[in-house]
């Protein structure tokens, strides 16, 4: 439903009522005025249905004073929607608790944790790396960070980064935290090396500058797309809510994903651009205005060639856009109307409509054999000109005056 607010409305719906191409697509709106046109981010619908699902916890048998990791398995068709909120022995939360096990014999560092492993957080959350590794004797556990030379750096206690044996905590993460970090376990039998790598997204912000610039007609306008956050996984150019795509004559290019510029600027370039930066799980977009300052006139409509008996009233049409608006002025065989014409059969009228295009019309009354020739319009501004001939043929023998001006 669409309230006529701006706003979208997905009311709810039994299951038998579910449709893909409605309960599970991308939507955007757009939005126009004079100025151009803007479209938002893409906004994924995906429409969930109530199912029933169980829910287990799975463990191995941990040697005393190891770490024991306890895994809750949630069925895939939930998974996405499911998040673990506690842990319960019995009826009670659970807490930690010590009971006697029978030691088992000597054991280097061993673990069935992956060698490397990636994990995927938001920024602002505290982050718990595992490293889940057992022996006999207990092992020792130190961390490292991994440096841009791949040099491996000791971690010293801070009041963010707290490491606690097999389990590192990192508070308030952001930025800085991405990266592979090293867990060692090490006794008098052995040690055992774990990588994790963590990438921390961050909300994406952009800014496109400059916002607003005015540009005359072929000069040169460049747009540059300023992006905060991680990851980035797409980039994209839009021009009035149109992909931008590059020109064969390299008129329009990209000189880096985050940099777009336009050549020869036009009256078509004119309008809404936006940057929008995507990834998997968030998006933003950037906006600005390319105006035009000083145009040269371009021809809009012309009129065509035309063959007319003797009498009828004639109009003939031309129009123009340009800044500063152009000023028309019309030619008959390449003399001005107004010298052409002494009995004020012609009359020629001008006027700007609303989107800002210049209209002439040139019209003749009782069109007489005298008025066959070469009309010419010419729009001119202060930047330049441009014109358009068409011939108009009447029907008849030529009076004595327009023999002796062919003469």
């Amino acid at each position: 439903q669409t309230p006529g607010n701006g706003t979208l409305y997905f009311p709810p719906f039994l299951g038998q009522y579910y449709r893909a191409d409605v309960h599970d697509e991308i939507y955007r709106c757009r939005a126009s005025n004079k100025a151009g046109t803007l479209l938002s981010r893409s906004v994924h619908v995906h429409a969930v249905a109530r199912q029933q699902y169980d829910i287990r916890v799975d463990g191995k048998d941990v040697i005393l004073g190891n770490t024991a990791f306890l895994h809750c398995h949630i069925p895939e068709h939930v998974r996405d929607y499911v998040s673990v909120t506690s842990w319960y022995r019995g009826d009670e939360v659970l807490l930690p608790e010590i009971s006697d096990v029978e030691i088992s014999s000597n054991m280097a560092p061993q673990t069935n944790q992956k060698s490397i492993t990636e994990i995927h957080v938001d920024r602002g959350n505290d982050i718990h790396l595992p490293c889940n590794v057992r022996g006999n004797p207990i092992p020792i556990f130190t961390w490292f960070r991994v440096t841009n030379s791949g040099a491996l750096y000791p971690l010293p206690t801070s009041q963010r980064i707290i490491p606690s044996q097999s389990i590192l905590l990192l508070k308030n993460s952001d930025e800085r935290d991405s990266g592979r970090w090293i867990c060692k376990a090490s006794n008098q039998f052995g040690d055992q090396k774990l990588e994790i790598r963590l990438f921390v997204n961050s909300y994406l912000s952009i800014h496109v500058h400059p916002q607003t610039q005015t540009i005359n007609s072929g000069g040169r306008a460049i747009f540059n797309c300023s992006i905060v956050g991680s990851p980035i996984d797409k980039i994209e150019w839009f021009h009035d809510g149109k992909p931008i795509v590059q020109d064969t004559q390299g008129r329009i290019k990209l000189l880096s994903p985050t940099s777009l510029v336009i050549l020869q600027v036009g009256r078509e370039d004119r309008g809404i651009y936006q940057c929008m930066v995507s990834n998997k799980k968030s998006s933003a977009q950037g906006i600005a205005e390319l105006k035009l300052g000083d145009t040269v006139p371009e021809l809009i409509y012309t009129f065509i060639e035309q063959n007319v008996r003797p009498g009828p009233h004639i109009s003939l049409k031309c129009s123009a856009t340009g800044s500063p608006p152009p000023q028309f002025t019309w030619l008959l065989d390449s003399e001005p109307i107004l010298d052409v014409s002494s009995l004020h059969r012609y009359a020629i009228g001008q006027f700007v409509d609303i989107t800002g295009d210049v209209i002439s019309h040139l019209n003749i009354s009782h069109v007489r054999t005298d008025d066959g020739g070469l009309y010419k319009c010419i729009a001119a501004n202060s930047i330049g000109s441009v014109s358009h001939a068409s011939r108009l043929n009447v029907y008849g023998m030529l009076s004595e005056q327009r023999i002796n001006a062919y003469t």
